[in-house]
């Protein structure tokens, strides 16, 4: 599994395994321990085991606001 920013062109991070709770749990907390505060994009397969990492790490989906990326988003450069 693998975790990759596309308008950087970064791979935030990977796990080699199986696609199971424990290791898709560890590429979402990976995932927030190498990002900022605010909730990335994800997109999948829609395995229901990805939905249930999100919350787990993320929270609740109280609150949640659903946004398209723009082309004026840099990484900073």
């Amino acid at each position: 599994m693998i975790a990759f920013d596309p308008v950087c062109k970064v791979v935030v991070t990977f796990v080699v395994g199986k696609r199971n709770q424990k290791e898709i749990d560890l590429l979402i907390r990976t995932v927030k321990g190498r990002t900022d505060s605010n909730t990335p994009l994800f997109t999948s397969d829609e395995m229901d085991l990805y939905e249930k990492a999100i919350l787990k790490v993320y929270g609740t989906r109280k609150g949640v606001k659903f946004r398209r990326r723009t082309p004026q988003q840099s990484c900073g450069a």
